[in-house]
Formats: structure tokens, sequence, C-alpha cells
């Protein structure tokens, strides 16, 4: 049996029996089965010492869960006040302070708990209590003016538990003769709840009152001591019944738990902060009694109707149907309790479903059942939290982040002396929200407590307010729906509304057209329009276009006529535009550079009467069955027509039809009235000034946005109607800013040729010419149509290239029917040849071609290839060095030393002599980064493929491969690039052709494809038809030359920028070759278009504002920071540019800061989407005082609404989704009727007959002043762990990085099929980029739920064709990313790390713990983390504080906090460590001696 009574309770409380005091009387409670009668026998024999030591004031004694809760927070906060709970009144009276000290002596004499202070022991929180001290109530005057702040800087000192008493009391005075001076009682929550500070106040005022009468206290003898509650806690944790507890709350909160992500006016903090302030209401009398009567009614308490309403209004604000609140079990667990002061209370977690609209009766009636039964499954929430362990984010409390308090208080006497003051009650703020709830007289008062590092007074103002509208609203309609029950107060939604609507201007009757005529007539001269070379005044302009249009109206082109507009940016395409509308009919624009397939289906669905198309237009037009008009053709038919005057369309009539992307995988298109573009025009030049100024010349705007994207309206249409010089650009850069932007050395994009690649699989079942038959016919197209070369290969011993045993033969055969076309070899494995007769035979080939050969040498794929000689396997890749010199030396007539077949050396040289005097070398690399540096220096070029690397590692390896050769002193040579080649103008008959032969070529090449297999966690064998499948996906979109001539040129501009030469097209892999010699006519029209755009190479943003002198660009975000990009290197040549429009993505904050300080005086930030015509909203662009970069200023005649889900306005700062209504909004959708109905519905805050608003998608909150924040799309939008994220936030953290100039995040799915995040960045250049940075500035302000898991760094971010991130790409380059973010196993490396290691695997009982694993991730919680930080302490690791262990929570980062070396070496010296550690113990020592001395 145990030793000591200590032992022996300790003993019966680990098997779940309960002895508790109770008047003196011992009492034993616990299973029958352990309460045997020898156990009761020794408890009876020990009976004195048990009582003695349950109801001692000496202790050592255990804490009960919430107490160690507590004391590892404040060791965490020593700072926070957050747990300090006061009281303060003015007393009537004057106060004899002596006596008041003695009262207050006594009731700590009374309730040891007032007089205890807590240690540690081995990481286990004790608690001492200690004597009576000899004074408690400290004494103060102060004037008036500054009484105020005297008490609340008391109320908030914070407390050192391990040192201190955990009260403290004042009587302040404001003279000696103060007649109402103020008591104040601060107690640590560790010592008392609230309602025990109501105990000990009239406790004190008792003991005042007999103190002052001369003689002692009459107070009732206690039922219970705390110190037999905390026995009794852990007696019970033992037992049956908080087993089957936890198991309920198991059930209960499993799934993940949501946070409240309420409305914030401040960034969250990384780390939880508690600083806080309060807010109190009164209800009426009238309102209180309504509910008093309500909650009757419903047969509820008071208590559950206002958790209840704040359920619903947290629905409201938080955005979620799924509501978690807390709330404190009310009172102590039995009722020998009620007297005895302690920290008894526990919060219960509520959690509500309001899915499905229920009525507020059917919540009230809910949340009593769900109240009921938590409290009916009581369990220490600091232990749930422990066992459930749910994942932790430091910057938020865990389950629940909004507190419901009902206060109880307990009834003061009619003759009370005191008036309490409003500071009194719980200090700080432990959670983001507490409401609490307390009846005085006939009122109910309702108290926010809010964090003030998250919240402005104003918002918690209007939270009262909205609470306020909701409880007079239910109290009216209990049964109401809870989405029928208003949190906005008529004044603040008649505010909202106000501030939604943009300016009422009239509308003239005349149409946009006759804007443009009278501009004409006003500047007849002045120069309308500039593409190129062309430029055309206004009056040619207006003659051109009325001619134009009188020829569509001979056509049949009239009001309602949609006619297809397929053209590149030219002058005659603006003339086009003009001519259409002028005719009377709506345009429907379609880009020539549009999968030929995505055109046919939108001219289809469109029903055009007619598309007029230019050359290029009418070849993206071929698939489709209707009448293409030529835009020359009708020019000439106009030549001999007078001029169309102005239609007569009606202000209704359609003025465009836009095609957008669409969900269903087709493009929808949006119809836009005559109205709306009026509207628009008006709008705009009300925002950003429609009359251009005169003083300093004409205007120029540069127009760089495709038609098919409806911001080209306001380029081209608005501007020519104000008498702007309006430029067509027509470079490249307008889609794809970011590969102009791209982080390659070269300025302009290289040249790329093209030449024919033979290396074909062979069964030898083909015999006969055919056998070589495209390879003849493809020789020769080649030559016709002026590719490179034609590359024919060398049998390997393998499938490959079964065909050509002797390459030099059938380069022969080549040159014979061929003129121009260089013929090389590709490749000749060297170590398996003789150099000499390597040289003779293409020697022979030189002379037949006329000097068009080259070399490309290989040192052998795989030991089949060496059947012929074995031998010289083991040194085959320097032999392939030497040997190519040795060829060198031959092909440049040297002679070399031979021996004979007697054994003696002979000199010879080959014969025939070439043509050319130096042969073209290629050296073959498979993606060996020696290979490219050999390479190089030698001075061959280099040919080398797709397959084991992508393309930014292949720039990588050409950069390695050209710096060698310039240290070597060579020029920068030629990179040739195998692809496998198929190009047709239809996608799919480009995959169906390829799809069987490429994976043929794959499973023969498997071994290329060991790196994809094992970033797969395959087996090449076991899994190689898996691993097939998966390389055709990857290669076929990432590594081969697959695709329609428009696609195919983008891939060719990116091997481009990576410093790609020379595309060696490999066409002979199993396609039919009918098909394959189809596709080279379409690999011609590839090669010409690109070497036409080179001839014509696009000015980069920055060269054409400078060349036109442009001083007005609307752009993407996109574009704005590349033309930053080029200032900042200094290639930005200057410019008049003054106005700048932003629009079409998100700006991020620092992207905004950046152009402000550009130089350009008016910065637009743009919001509108296609559906509402163009811009919707415009107000300059700059971050406001939080450093967000708002949107808003609704344009004339513009309604911008946020709203929830059933229509109605949110409270400002609430989350909603955006809708648009006014003159703007467009007709619909074409041809898609239950897709308008759904987007486009009723306007239920106008007048207006008739009238519509169009519903965005895009998440916003309004901020008032008719601003919005900017969230996201309600299609970004993920969840990850129960957190509901919004990718908007993210990016716009990350972006302000100084050394990213970009981001963009996307969600992928884990191996376990939870979503993780995922941050593609893209570095700035010339500034350092460190991931680790990157994160460290993130957790500055992103919660720990927010943390990308990867943060990838790209060369750019793909682009929409409207310069808008591609999130579709960057999902599946997600997807596509290696690893699922699992932290491997890393072993100690020193000394330090060693212990930390078994420390950490003691603690958390698990073996196996690696120095980067998350000691909270792996099962640590606070409690464990004391116990480490106590053997840490011990083992003299160095000196470390609790709270390390969460600032440094892997065993490397800890390590490295304490001194330790990661490369091994030894930790700072601990000498000065462990001697504060001790002087730091012999104080608290000698600080308990004094205590105890004094009392």
């Amino acid at each position: 049996m145990p030793e000591s009574v200590p032992e022996l309770v300790q003993t019966l409380t680990e098997h779940g029996v309960r002895v508790f005091a109770e008047h003196g009387r011992l009492e034993c409670r616990g299973p029958r089965d352990i309460l045997t009668p020898a156990l009761l026998e020794e408890v009876r024999s020990h009976k004195e010492g048990i009582v003695a030591y349950l109801e001692g004031e000496d202790g050592p004694h255990p804490l009960t869960a919430g107490q160690r809760s507590l004391l590892l927070h404040q060791r965490l906060t020593s700072d926070s006040p957050a747990y300090n709970l006061a009281f303060a009144a003015h007393h009537h009276g004057p106060i004899d302070e002596e006596a008041l000290d003695s009262a207050l002596r006594t009731v700590l004499a009374r309730h040891a708990v007032l007089r205890t202070t807590y240690t540690w022991d081995d990481g286990e929180p004790i608690q001492h209590a200690d004597r009576v001290p000899e004074r408690v109530l400290d004494t103060e005057t102060v004037g008036e003016g500054t009484a105020d702040r005297v008490i609340e800087s008391f109320m908030d000192r914070p407390f050192d538990l391990e040192g201190d008493l955990p009260v403290r009391a004042l009587l302040l005075r404001t003279s000696p003769e103060d007649r109402r001076p103020v008591l104040v009682l601060v107690v640590h929550h560790i010592a008392s709840d609230l309602w025990s500070i109501d105990v000990i106040v009239e406790e004190w005022l008792t003991a005042y009152r007999a103190h002052l009468q001369g003689h002692g206290a009459q107070l009732p003898e206690l039922s219970g001591s705390f110190v037999s509650h905390v026995h009794a806690e852990a007696a019970w944790l033992n037992g049956a019944e908080a087993e089957r507890n936890l198991a309920f709350w198991g059930e209960r909160l499993s799934g993940g738990v949501p946070v409240t992500n309420l409305p914030l006016d401040r960034p969250r903090p990384a780390a939880q902060t508690f600083r806080g302030d309060r807010l109190s209401a009164e209800l009426d009398p009238a309102l209180s009694r309504r509910l008093a009567r309500l909650a009757r009614d419903a047969d509820a308490t008071p208590n559950m109707l206002f958790l209840s309403a704040l359920q619903v209004l947290l629905r409201t604000y938080g955005g979620s149907d799924e509501v978690i609140v807390g709330t404190p079990a009310a009172g102590p667990r039995a009722p020998h309790y009620q007297d005895t002061v302690g920290f008894f209370a526990d919060p219960v977690v509520v959690r509500a479903n309001l899915a499905g609209d229920p009525a507020f009766t059917h919540v009230l009636d809910a949340t009593r059942t769900e109240v009921l039964r938590a409290l009916d499954h009581p369990y220490p929430f600091p232990l749930l939290v422990e066992h459930l362990n749910p994942k932790r984010d430091p910057s938020r409390s865990p389950f629940f982040q909004v507190m419901y308090v009902w206060q109880q208080t307990r009834q003061w006497n009619q003759d009370s002396p005191l008036d309490v003051l409003a500071a009194s009650g719980q200090r700080g703020a432990p959670y983001d929200l507490v409401l609490a709830v307390h009846q005085a007289d006939e009122r109910y008062v309702c108290t926010w407590t809010y964090n003030t590092a998250l919240f402005e007074r104003s918002t918690v103002e209007r939270l009262t307010r909205g609470l306020h509208t909701l409880l007079g609203a239910l109290a009216d309609r209990p049964d109401a729906p809870v989405s029928a029950l208003p949190v906005l107060a008529d004044g603040e939604r008649r505010t909202l509304l106000r501030d939604a609507r943009g300016s009422a201007v009239p509308l003239e009757e005349q149409s946009w057209l006759a804007e443009f005529v009278a501009q004409v007539q006003r500047t007849p001269r002045a120069p309308a329009l500039v593409c190129g070379e062309e430029s055309v005044s206004y009056e040619r302009l207006d003659e051109r276009v009325g001619r134009l249009a009188a020829a569509l109206r001979a056509r049949g082109v009239r009001e309602e006529t949609r006619v297809g507009l397929c053209a590149e940016r030219s002058v005659d395409l603006v003339v086009a535009m003009l001519a259409i509308a002028r005719a009377g009919g709506a345009y429907v624009p379609l880009d020539p550079a549009y999968p030929p397939d995505r055109v046919a289906y939108m001219v289809d669905d469109a029903r055009v009467a007619l598309c007029v198309a230019d050359e290029t237009g009418s070849r993206a037009l071929r698939s489709y069955g209707g009448t293409v008009v030529p835009l020359d053709a009708l020019a000439a038919e106009a030549a001999h027509l007078a001029p169309a005057p102005l239609p007569t369309a009606a202000p209704e009539a359609l003025a465009y039809v836009i095609y957008t992307s669409g969900s269903t995988g087709h493009p929808k298109g949006v119809m836009i009235t005559r109205r709306n573009v009026t509207n628009l025009f008006a709008g705009l030049d009300e925002a950003v000034g429609g009359e251009p100024p005169t003083g300093d010349g004409q205007p120029v705007w540069l127009a760089v946005t495709s038609v098919c994207f409806d911001i080209s309206v306001l380029e081209l249409l608005w501007t020519l109607c104000r008498g702007y010089k309006v430029v067509v650009e027509n470079a490249r850069w307008t889609s794809r800013p970011e590969a102009t932007a791209s982080h390659v050395a070269r300025k302009a994009v290289r040249p790329v040729d093209f030449s024919l690649f033979y290396f074909a699989a062979e069964t030898g079942e083909r015999k006969g010419s055919a056998l070589y038959r495209l390879l003849m016919d493809g020789a020769r197209f080649a030559d016709r149509n002026g590719f490179r070369a034609v590359w024919v290969p060398e049998r390997h011993f393998h499938a490959f290239g079964g065909a050509y045993p002797n390459p030099s033969v059938l380069a022969g055969a080549v040159a014979a029917v061929t003129n121009r076309v260089e013929i090389r070899a590709g490749s000749v494995v060297l170590p398996l040849q003789d150099p000499l007769r390597v040289t003779e035979e293409w020697a022979a080939v030189d002379n037949l071609s006329d000097g068009r050969v080259g070399l490309s040498f290989a040192s052998g794929w795989q030991p089949d290839d060496f059947v012929l000689a074995p031998e010289r396997f083991a040194d085959r890749k320097e032999s392939m060095w030497r040997n190519i010199d040795t060829v060198r030396r031959l092909w440049e007539g040297e002679e070399i030393l031979r021996r004979n077949g007697l054994g003696d050396e002979v000199k010879v040289s080959p014969l025939p002599r070439p043509v050319q005097s130096e042969l073209p070398v290629w050296a073959t690399a498979a993606g060996s980064e020696e290979t490219f540096r050999r390479a190089g220096e030698n001075g061959a070029h280099l040919l080398t493929h797709l397959l084991g690397q992508n393309v930014r590692e292949l720039a990588r390896k050409v950069g390695v491969y050209r710096a060698a050769r310039a240290a070597a002193g060579h020029d920068e040579g030629v990179v040739t690039l195998m692809l496998h080649t198929f190009v047709h103008p239809d996608m799919d008959v480009v995959r169906e052709a390829v799809r069987e032969p490429f994976k043929n070529y794959l499973r023969s090449s498997i071994d290329l494809m060991r790196g994809l297999a094992q970033a797969l966690g395959l087996d090449p064998e076991l899994h190689r038809e898996v691993l097939v499948d998966h390389a055709f996906e990857r290669y076929f979109a990432t590594s081969a030359l697959f695709g329609t001539p428009e696609s195919c040129a983008g891939f060719v501009r990116e091997l481009s920028e990576a410093g790609v030469d020379e595309i060696a097209c490999l066409i002979d892999f199993g396609v039919d070759e009918h098909l394959t010699t189809e596709a080279l006519e379409h690999l011609a029209h590839l090669k010409g278009a690109l070497a036409r755009e080179l001839a014509s190479p696009a000015h980069t943003p920055a060269e054409s504002l400078a060349r036109h002198g442009v001083t007005h660009l609307q752009c993407t975000p996109a574009l704005a920071r590349y033309l930053l990009l080029e200032r900042e290197r200094g290639t930005a040549p200057g410019g008049p540019l003054r106005r700048l429009l932003v629009g079409g993505d998100a700006t991020p904050p620092e992207l905004a800061a950046r152009l402000r300080e550009a130089g350009v005086a008016d910065v637009f930030n743009m919001y509108g989407p296609t559906e509402t015509c163009v811009w919707s909203a415009v107000q300059p662009l700059e971050p406001d005082g939080h450093g967000r970069v708002t949107f808003g200023g609704p344009l004339a005649n513009t309604a911008l609404y946020v709203l929830d889900a059933t229509l109605r306005p949110v409270p400002m700062g609430v989350s909603g989704e955006l809708h648009i209504g006014g003159t703007g909004v467009g007709r619909g959708y074409w041809n898609r009727p239950a897709l308008t109905a759904e987007r486009f519905r009723p306007d239920p805050f106008t007048d207006r007959a008739g009238a519509r608003m169009y519903a965005t998608g895009d998440i916003v909150r309004p901020l008032g002043g008719g601003r919005f924040e900017f969230l996201g799309r309600a299609d970004h939008q993920v969840k990850v762990r129960g957190f509901r994220i919004e990718f908007g936030e993210i990016e716009a953290v990350l972006g302000a990085h100084p050394a990213l100039a970009g981001c963009a995040v996307v969600a992928r799915s884990d191996h376990d099929g939870d979503a993780s995040i995922v941050a593609f960045v893209l570095p700035r250049e010339g500034a350092p980029y460190d991931e680790a940075s990157v994160r460290e500035r993130a957790r500055e302000t992103l919660p720990e739920y927010m943390m990308p898991s990867r943060v990838v760094a790209v060369d750019s971010l793909p682009l929409t064709l409207n310069g808008k991130v591609d999130r579709g790409r960057l999902s599946a380059m997600a997807a596509d990313l290696k690893g699922g973010g699992q932290v491997a196993y890393v072993a100690p490396r020193n000394r330090i790390e060693d212990a930390l290691q078994r420390i950490w695997q003691e603690v958390l009982d698990r073996e196996g713990v690696g120095i980067h694993e998350n000691f909270f991730e792996i099962g640590g919680h606070s409690l464990l983390a004391a116990k480490a930080h106590a053997r840490i302490t011990a083992a003299d690791l160095g000196h470390v504080e609790l709270v390390d262990l969460f600032t440094y929570p892997t065993i490397a980062q800890l390590a490295t906090h304490l001194g330790a070396d990661p490369d091994g070496g030894g930790a700072r010296q601990l000498s000065t460590t462990v001697q504060s550690r001790a002087d730091r113990q012999k104080a608290a020592v000698r600080r308990r001696q004094r205590r105890r001395q004094g009392s």
C-alpha cells in the first residue's frame, strides 16, 4: 500500500475512486468492484490524514485541467491580461482602509485558492497554498482626471502566478476626503470564475461590516474546498462516465470543425493576441419583456434564446450555415461548491447547423437540445483539445472563436453600498468575440468583448445594432425562416443602397454612332487610326465605314443581324466593326488565332448571317459551311456605293455578341445592346474624362486588346467617339506579356529553324522502295519549303532506326533528290566506328550534296548498340570525344598513322576530299549536364530531346552549354532539339493520330522514363502501361510538337526563349504516312508564320508606348507589371503616358503602390464583367489605409449590390456575391435562356420596370462609401481542413514580398484526398529569391491554415488569351508536382538534436521522430510541451522558454535556437544559462519564504 496520505489519494484517484471532505466528514465514491472491504478499511485508517490533506492549505496539490491550461497560457503570454477577472465599484461613503484590508485577509484565509502559487515539477504543474500575507490592499490617491486610467492599468497588470498571489486589491481615492472611493479587486481566472468574484465581494463586504463593528465576521462554514474539487475531477476522469463523455465529443466534433470567419478590420496576426475592449448596449424594457415571453412560450430560457440569436447573427456575418460557439457550463458541478471560490467554469462547444433555412423557433428548439446534450456530457475543455487534437492554428483558439456567456449574477442586497463600474468583468479578449448577456432590472444588457487587434469599435457597434435589429424581428416573427430575419438596421440598409449607386445621367436619344459622326465633324483631318505603317484620318475613316456599311446593307444586314468578324488586328478590322454597327447589325468577333473548332462552334452557335474575314480569318473559318465574305472583296463592292446613313436601330437592339468561356466546356455568347454601349460611354466620360485635352495636342491611345474581349469596345470605339488618335497594336505581347517578360537574357526571340528527323521503329515487315517512301517524299518537301536539314539515324540494335544500318548510304540517296536542304546524321555512334571510314563515307556524301553535310556523334545509348564491338562499351564516352577530334582533323586533310596487315605504321589520309573545309559537328546529349558542358568546351553543336527533362531544365543546361563555349573561345553554337511532331488544324485529329504510335515509342523508350516513374512511385516494368499512359498525357502537352499551328507556335516561342535554334521534327514514329505527309503542309505553314513574325519583330510594350507617344493605355495587371519590369531593367524608353486604366483581374497591393510611384499622373482601377458592358466601376488605383486594393465608384446609371444567398444586402464588411444593376446590364446569353434566368435576375432595388441585375460570381465585401474589397471568385473558394479560404487573400500577402513580381495560388488534392495550397511565385528579376524569406513574411500575416504547403518558383505565370492568370493550367501544374508535402525522416546531426530527439520520443511516446517534424502535428499539445520544456531545462541544453517550443516546433529549429551547429558542431557555452536558471529558482524560493514570514 502507499506509504503516505498523498500517495494513497493519488492511488485512489488513478482507480476512479473519488474521496472528498464535506463538513469535516470523509466521503468515498467509486466503482463497487474497486471499493473492496480491505480498501475501505485502509481509507478509514487514514481518515484524519486524508481529511487534513484534502482541506489543508499546504499541498502540494495537482491542478484541474482548466487550471493547467491557464497556467500554460500565462507562461506563453506572460504580458496578457486576458484572464484577469476584475471588479470595480464606487463605495457610498468613506472607507476605513485598515478594516477593509483585514476583511480581505479574512476572505483569503477562508479560501486557500486565493493565496496559492504555482510551480512545475518535471513538467507537471503543482499548487501550494501560502499563509495569508500581512497586507493585501493597496491604496492610492490620484487626481480625478487620471482615476480611470489608474483603474484600467491596475486591472490589466499581468500576474506572475509562479511568484505572486493570484489576487490583488486597490482602494482608490481622488482626495483624502473622497466620499465615493473606488474599490478594485482583480483575481486571475486560475483561482476564480465570475461567480466566485461575486462570492469574494459579498464575503469581503460582510467581513468589512463586522470589522467596523469590532467583532469577527460570522461567515457560514464552507461545505466544500476547491482542493476537494481538484481531486474529485481527477478521480472522475478515470471513470467510465468520463470515457463515455469523451466518446460523445469525439463523435460530435469529428470531421473537422469549421472556423468562424468574421469580417475583420485588420489582418489576423500570425499568433493570437489578447488585448480587448468592450461595448455594452441595453435593450429597452418593452423588447426585453417580449423576448422573455418568447422564451417562455418556446419552453426555453432567455439564455438559450440569446444564444440562438447569436448563432443566426454569426451565420450572416460569418457566411456559413454551420456555426460554432463556445459557452460556459452553468455554474459549479455540485451544490456543496456554491460558496467555494475557484475556477469551476468550463466551456462547452455548441454546434449549430442552420442549413435549409429553418425557422427561428426551430433554431431555438435545436439549440436547447444541443446545449442540454452538451451539459449532460461534461468534459474538461483543455483535455478535450488534447485528446481530439484538432489541427492547431496559433492565430486563433481551437474549436470556437466566439464565446457566449449568460451572466447569472448573484442578487445584491438592496442596501449594498456599491455602484458597480462598467469596467468590471473579464479583461482582455481570450477569443475573437465574446457576447455576455445579463439582466438588470427589467432590461437585458448585451456586452461585447472584442479583440482590438482584429476589430475596430465601429464594426462592433454595427454588430450591436445588427443584434438589436435581429432581436426585434424575431420577437415579431419567431416562426420566420432565419434568412428572412434582418440584421441590418433600416438606416444602414439605406446607406448601403445609396452608396451602391452611381450618378443618374440622362442618356441622349442619339446613339454612340452619332457621337462618332459628331467627332468626325469636329476633327476631320486629325489622325484617327494607326496600325503598322497605315494611318487614316477621321474623315477618311468615316468615309470607309459608311461605304462598307452600305455594302453590308446590300447583303441584307439589318437590326439584330449578327455578322461574324474574323481578321487580324488592322485598320480594316476596326473599319469593319464600325461598318457592321452602322449597317444596323451586331458584330460577333472571332479571333483567327483561336482553334478552328472553337471558331466554328461560335459561328454556328451565333447563327450569323455571314462572316467577314481577311486571309488569315478565312483559314480559321475553313470548317464553317456558311457565307464567308473576304474583306477585300467587300471593300471592292463598297467602293461603288454611297456611304450609308446612320441606322434607325432601337436602343435595345444588339450591338455585339461576345463569347466568353463557359462551364459546360463551350463558350457562351453575351448579348450587349446599343443602349448598354451608350451608357458605358456616358459613364466613362464622367469617371475618366471624355473630352480629350487640347492644350498639349491630340492624346494617343494604344489599343492592345483582342476584339474578342469587350475591353476593346473602350479602346476602339469610345476613343474614336472622343477624338483620340488610336494606335492598334498587333504585336504578340498583347496576349502573352509574360512571355516577353521571361527571365531569358536575350532581348529578342531568336529565329528557330525547322528540320525533318527520321528515327523510325522498324519491324522488318516492309520491303522495297515503300520502306523509304516517307524519307524521300519528306526530303523533297523539306527541300522545296526551305527546311534547314534532313536528319538520318544510325540503327541501334533496338527498334529505333531499323531501316538505317548505315546513315551515309541513305544520306546519299537524300542528296540525290534534293538541292538545298542540309543532310545530317543523327547520330553516328562513333565508338563503334573507325573515324577514318566515317570521314570518307561522309566526305562522299558531302560531294554528292555539294557541301551540305553535318554529323552528330553519340557515345551509344544502350549496351545492345555494342554487339559489333562489346570491348568498346566501357570507354565509350571518352572514346567519343577523342574520335570527334580525329574525325575533325581527317576532314581538314591531316594524315594519321595506322598499322597495316604486316604491323607496320603507315600514314593515311581520307578520300575523297570533302567540299566543306570544316565539318559541322553536333554532340548528342540525352540530358546529362556534363555532356552539355563537354559539348560546349569541344566547340560542338548540340542535339538533344525533352524526354527526361522539361523546358526549364533544358534552358538551364543550354545556359551551361553556351557558357562553356564562351569560356573556350567559341561562338554560341547551334542547339537542335528533337521533337516528335504532328501539326494539324484539328486538335482531335492530332490526338487520335499520335496516341498509339507515340505510346509504342514510349514503350520502347522505357529507360528514358525512369525519372518520371520514380516521381510517380511506379515500377517501370511492373507498372509499364500505367507509366506509358501517364507519360503520353504529360509528353503530349509538354515534350512534343503536337497540336494546331497556333498552339504549336506558342511552344516554339517558349523553346526559342529557352535557347533552341533548330527543331528537328521527328515524323516517322508510326503515324499513317498519308496523314504524316498532309501534316507536313501544316508544319510548313507554322514555319512560315513564325518566320513572318520574326521578320516584323513585335515591339515590347514600352517601346510601343515611346514610339507612338502614347498618353493613354488600358491593360491588365499582368501587362502593367511587365511595364514596370522593363522600367526596372532600364530597357523602357521614356514616354508621355499620363493615364493608365488597369482592370480585368485583381491588382495586388504591391503592384498598385508601384504603379502610383511610376510617374503616371492618373491610374484607375477598372472593374466590370462582360455581361454588364465592359466596365461597371472606376476609381483611382491605390492601396487604402490597411494595404488593400479596393474597387468601386459605380459608373453612371449603375448599381453595385453585395447580396447574400437570399438576395438581401449584407452588412458592411460582410462578404457576399456582387450583383450589378442599372442601364449597363446586357440582354443575357445568346440562345441560353436557362442560364440567362439564373444569372440575370430581377432587380428588387429599383422601381424601373423590367430592370435586372447580373450575378457576377465575384465574392466581395462592402467597405462603405461605394468601395469594395475583392475576395475571390465563388469558384476559387476552397476548404482546407474545415477552413474556408479565398485565394485572393493569400495572393495579396505573398505578392507584397519585395522579391516577388507576382504570384498565383491554387489548390491540389493530396494522396489522402485532403486539399492543400500551392503558391506559384514569380521572382523579381535581380532580387534575391529565398523561399524561407517568403514563408517568413507570409507567416507575419497569414494564419497557419492559410500557409501554402508548397511554394513553387516559376519563370512566368500562365495567362489566358485576355491576359488573366490561367488557373486551369496552374492546377494542372500543381497536380504534376512531385511529392505530397510529407516530411521525410531526417536523423539528428549533432549532440543537441540527438538529446532533443530522445526527449521528444519519451514525451510523445513514439519512436523515429525526425528533426523536421512538427511537435504539434505528431501528437504534441501544450501540456506535453510543458513536459518537454521541463526535460530540456533539466538536461542543461541551454536557456529555453516554454513559448520557444511553439515558435520553434521542430527539433532542427529548436536546436538552432539553442545554438547548435546544423553541420555537427557543438552548442554555445551553457554555463551562463545554467547559472541564470539557478538564480531564478533561488529568487522564487526567497519570495515564498518572505511571504510565509510576513504572515
